[in-house]
């Protein structure tokens, strides 16, 4: 007897796989921001460029925002309560990130460059793709809450 694609569907988007599934999807789109931190971070010293406007806040939030996770997840299992652990670290992380990166720039200032139009263009597919992955987001919380029962 052959399950049905609803039925499947439903075994595969439980809510906890729900959570595992963002959770992996999240860790593996952070070490992509990371890794390509780096290698912008490697590429601007051998070149001896001078970094952009906004250059110590996108590497502050990159750098706190999983620290904010992985800091949440212990107390979140701690408190029996991961799934707003899970949804608080990284946004805590992300907030300091941007204090920590706006001090920086501030103490900087006098040393930034203005962004190319590459940089722009670069920065606006950014943002476009962060937006598809909220939108994703939203979808499969749809998914999981309202059709999966």
């Amino acid at each position: 007897m052959d399950p049905s694609i609803r039925e499947i569907f439903s075994q595969i988007f439980t809510s906890h796989n729900v959570i595992y599934i963002m959770l992996v999807t999240f860790l593996l789109f952070i070490i992509l921001l990371v890794f390509l931190a780096l290698k912008t971070k490697k590429k601007m010293q051998e070149n001896g460029e001078v970094p952009a406007r906004g250059h110590y806040v996108n590497r502050g939030m990159t750098t706190y925002m999983p620290l904010g996770f992985v800091i949440s997840i212990p107390i979140g299992i701690m408190t029996d309560n991961l799934p707003i652990a899970i949804a608080l670290g990284p946004a805590f992380g992300f907030a300091l990130g941007i204090i920590i990166g706006s001090s920086k720039e501030k103490k900087h200032k006098q040393e930034m460059r203005e962004l190319t139009e590459s940089e722009k263009k670069l920065k606006k597919t950014a943002q476009f793709m962060l937006f598809a992955l909220f939108l994703l987001g939203v979808i499969l919380f749809i998914i999981t809450f309202y059709l999966v029962r």
